[in-house]
């Protein structure tokens, strides 16, 4: 609803913006600290409807509600959360602020306690191996994510949280897991396993560090 409520108030911006042309091309660019018709309108409708307390906690809190349920495996309308981030951005003017303090910050902190669970629960209960497949299919999943409706200044920001959950804070596990560690791959000629290993650590500069000083000791043994 506050999607279709900014997208009437940018025809009516235009509408006026038209009207009040002269104004804004005699008296506005003259005027020192006197916004545009349209910078004025938009600042208004930031402040009385984007900004309003209620309606912004309400807005992130179903931007993020969604994200999460699609993580979860759920379908959800994407176009509509596309455009609320559109409308965020876009009332921002020539600034993110908006987005980046009011939502971006609260995604990056969802993305970060969403993963630590669920690496936490996933390594306890499955092999090496599989633990790094499910951790690619988050991977392309995140960025398809960001790709799709997400701007594109939180890529690094979201991916960052992702790696450090996923694959940084459990390298050394995945290493040395028993049956199932780089020692195991190398001993059964899994490369395959090894090269999706290598695909994600190379991303985490200690967790690279970590598969390099295992291998080492490997071949010096």
């Amino acid at each position: 609803e506050i999607t279709s409520q900014w997208t009437m108030e940018k025809k009516v911006i235009r509408v006026i913006k038209e009207i009040l042309l002269y104004m804004d091309k005699n008296f506005a660019k003259k005027a020192r600290n006197l916004m545009n018709v349209q910078d004025m309108q938009t600042a208004q409708f930031k402040k009385h409807v984007v900004l309003k307390d209620q309606i912004k906690s309400r807005l992130i809190g179903l931007l993020l509600t969604e994200i999460e349920r699609e993580r979860n495996g759920e379908t959800i309308e994407r176009i509509y959360v596309q455009k609320v981030i559109e409308m965020l951005i876009e009332v921002g003017m020539s600034s993110r602020k908006i987005y980046e303090q009011e939502f971006e910050s609260q995604l990056v902190t969802q993305t970060r306690d969403y993963y630590r669970a669920e690496s936490n629960q996933y390594i306890a209960q499955h092999s090496s191996n599989d633990f790094l497949v499910k951790a690619n299919q988050r991977l392309s999943a995140e960025q398809e994510r960001i790709m799709t409706y997400l701007h594109p200044s939180s890529h690094d920001k979201v991916l960052s949280e992702f790696l450090t959950e996923y694959i940084a804070a459990h390298a050394s596990t995945l290493l040395t897991m028993e049956n199932s560690g780089l020692l195991a791959m190398l001993k059964e000629d899994k490369f395959h396993d090894i090269k999706l290993m290598y695909s994600l650590f190379r991303r985490c500069p200690d967790a690279l560090n970590d598969l390099k000083n295992e291998l080492k000791t490997y071949i010096i043994s």
